[in-house]
């Protein structure tokens, strides 16, 4: 699971002096985009942006979803400004999703809000490092 790797990925960090930076991508308007597509297309919605994570992040680097379900966590051996760097890609990647509709296709702006927090010796545990990532949410703009 998430917090399983997250230590992992901490004592990795720690023991050979890696960056490692977390990264929280939220999806804004979730539930306005349920309102749109529906709950039975929300799964193939939320498969669409974990692939785009995929395709927007090395093999190395590990993506999940997060309880809310509107949340993934990534998590990068990089500097912040590496993760920056993997932040606008992200960003530039996934801007619209398209729906197929019986009547006519509807295009979906997505709009994400990232995070950004980087481990070090300061931090306490995995979670003080996640609710770094989720204040960071606020500034993104």
């Amino acid at each position: 699971t998430y917090y399983t790797v997250m230590k992992q990925y901490v004592g990795l960090s720690k023991r050979y002096n890696i960056p490692l930076t977390l990264m929280l991508v939220k999806i804004q308007y979730y539930n306005n985009i349920i309102g749109l597509i529906g709950e039975s297309r929300m799964k193939d919605f939320l498969k669409f942006i974990a692939q785009q994570l995929v395709i927007s992040t090395r093999v190395e680097d590990n993506s999940y979803i997060l309880e809310d379900g509107r949340t993934f966590a990534i998590v990068l051996f990089t500097d912040e400004e590496g993760a920056n760097v993997v932040k606008k890609r992200i960003k530039n990647n996934i801007y619209q999703y398209r729906v197929e509709n019986a009547n006519k296709p509807i295009n979906i702006s997505i709009e994400l809000k990232i995070g950004v927090a980087s481990y070090n010796e300061k931090t306490k545990d995995i979670f003080e490092l996640q609710a770094q990532a989720e204040k960071n949410i606020e500034f993104d703009v």
